[in-house]
C-alpha cells in the first residue's frame, strides 16, 4: 500500500509539473551562427505566459554562458551614436505581456560557443524559471540556428 501511495504521489507531481510548464510559450526562437573565428553570438525569442516568471538561468551543453542583455543606441557628445549593452540581472516574463528579444533591441548574448554548433541547425536551451511562489520550473526550448 505504501508503494502504491508513493507511486501515486510521484505521478500527481509529474502531471502537475507538466501542466504548469505549459503556461509559458516560446516562439521566434533563433540563434545567429557565430561569425568565423568568433565564439560569441546573439539569440532571440518571444515568450508569453499565463503567470509571472523570473528567468534564473539559461544553459546549453555547447554554450559556456548565456545572458539576457538590454541594448540601446546612445548619442555621444561628439555627435555619433554608440551601442550600449548591459546584462539584465533579473529578467522577468510577466503574465500577459510578451517578453520580446529581437535584433537591434534586447537579446540573448551567447559566450564561449563550442565550434560544434556550426554543424547544427537546431539547439536546445534549458530555461530555469521561478514563479512568484518560488516554484522552480525547467523548460527545454528548441532554437533554430541561422
Amino acid at each position: 500500500m505504501k508503494r502504491f501511495n508513493l507511486l501515486a504521489s510521484i505521478l500527481i507531481m509529474l502531471v502537475s509539473f507538466n501542466n504548469y510548464a505549459a503556461d509559458i510559450n516560446f516562439t521566434s526562437t533563433t540563434i545567429k551562427s557565430p561569425r568565423a573565428g568568433m565564439d560569441m553570438s546573439a539569440g532571440f525569442f518571444t515568450a508569453t505566459s499565463n503567470d509571472d516568471f523570473l528567468i534564473k538561468s539559461i544553459k546549453s551543453d555547447l554554450i559556456g554562458r548565456i545572458e539576457i542583455h538590454s541594448m540601446e543606441m546612445v548619442k555621444m557628445p561628439e555627435g555619433h551614436q554608440v551601442m550600449k549593452m548591459r546584462k539584465i540581472k533579473s529578467p522577468k516574463i510577466l503574465k500577459g505581456v510578451p517578453f520580446i528579444l529581437k535584433p537591434g533591441a534586447n537579446h540573448l548574448m551567447l559566450y564561449q560557443i563550442d565550434k560544434k554548433i556550426n554543424a547544427k541547425k537546431e539547439l536546445v536551451l534549458k530555461f530555469n524559471l521561478e514563479t512568484n511562489s518560488g516554484k522552480l520550473i525547467t523548460q527545454d526550448v528548441l532554437f533554430n540556428i541561422n
